[in-house]
């Protein structure tokens, strides 16, 4: 199930988030996702697969983005507050679009998040409750 989490302010959206919720591990569901949206190879779905094994219900996190106007306000901190505290999953899986901005995992970091690999030069994190 995708659920988007959004902060909005007189009808413009401040902040947004994805999240596909209740992957379990096994499923057919969680593999069709990473192979069709990220083509991570064998490997890669291995690393990600051996991090998650103790999770029975997992949530991936993606395209989670603050308008530029807004940022350095504590609304990123707020959305994904908002998804660790409404999703009541036991591993969140993170897939970090953060290319132009290196101290966004550190930010994720902060959040518990670890990183388990980087996909191009994109961290794939995770956090376990």
């Amino acid at each position: 199930m995708k659920k988007n989490f959004l902060i909005t302010e007189d009808l413009v959206i401040i902040a947004e988030a994805n999240a596909i919720v209740n992957l379990e591990q096994n499923s057919q569901e969680f593999k069709e996702y990473f192979e069709s949206e990220y083509k991570f190879n064998d490997h890669e779905m291995k690393i990600i697969q051996n991090n998650v094994k103790k999770a029975t219900q997992i949530t991936i996190i993606s395209h989670l983005m603050v308008e530029d106007k807004f940022r350095g306000k504590g609304f990123g901190k707020k959305i994904l507050n908002k998804i660790l505290d409404e999703v009541n999953n036991d591993c969140f899986l993170l897939i970090a679009n953060i290319e132009e901005s290196s101290f966004l995992e550190d930010f994720y970091r902060s959040f518990g998040f670890e990183t388990i690999f980087y996909y191009y030069e994109l961290p794939v994190m995770i956090k376990q409750k």
